[in-house]
């Protein structure tokens, strides 16, 4: 049977487009276009009432954040080091948007269609919504250790490999579970009927063409300048 898409556009034409800007991005070493563009991602995120779940996305980068930081800070070179993680925000947040734009189980299906193996396509596909889940999962290590007790605050860090441990122990558990209920569900049927029609229509053809050229006028404006 059939199923309504939610998305308007075939999601391969979204997958084009993202990768287009993932590579302008990775070739652009300037700060204050890589600004915009994180810019731009913040402000549509605020449009599509996204943002408070953007910021949260945004909070898992932090640690990084800050060793690239410390790091720039020590060897002198906190302006590449401010590039950097600049870079890394919009790479996370390109990243971010493609995900919640289009549904998990539309881009799994949507990607077969390229003959990619469905098992690949779901691991891309469901990638981003497990992060959001791991992310509560720690939360719920955290507030349970703190109602045994255990105080984390000060120096509280001391504790932190005794988390991480509680964590792993969550995340394997969690990995059974989702491993069982794929296998009940039929996950290795090697023939695999999609539920959505895909077919790339004039407008989606012409959607990644903007793209792709507004990425490559993107690089050579930042090569040119």
């Amino acid at each position: 049977m059939l199923v309504t898409r939610q998305t308007r556009f075939d999601p391969r034409t979204t997958v084009v487009i993202t990768l287009s800007a993932l590579v302008a991005v990775l070739l652009v070493n300037d700060s204050l276009k890589l600004g915009l563009v994180l810019f731009i991602c913040a402000f549509m995120m605020g449009k599509t009432g996204k943002l408070a779940m953007w910021l949260n996305y945004c909070r898992l980068l932090l640690p990084l954040i800050v060793l690239l930081l410390l790091i720039g800070a020590i060897g002198g070179e906190l302006a590449a080091a401010g590039q950097s993680v600049l870079k890394i925000l919009t790479l996370g947040s390109l990243a971010f948007w493609f995900f919640q734009a289009v549904p998990p189980e539309e881009l799994a299906f949507a990607l077969m269609k390229w003959r990619l193996p469905f098992g690949v396509a779901f691991v891309i596909a469901y990638s981003l919504r497990y992060v959001e889940l791991i992310r509560r999962e720690w939360k719920t290590v955290r507030e349970v250790q703190q109602l045994r007790g255990l105080v984390l605050k000060g120096r509280g860090w001391w504790h932190l490999p005794d988390l991480l441990g509680l964590m792993l122990v969550q995340v394997f558990r969690l990995g059974d579970e989702l491993a069982e209920a794929l296998e009940t569900r039929g996950f290795s049927t090697p023939a695999r009927t999609s539920p959505f029609t895909f077919r790339l229509a004039l407008r989606d053809y012409l959607l990644m063409l903007v793209g792709i050229l507004a990425a490559v006028v993107f690089c050579l404006f930042n090569l040119k300048f």
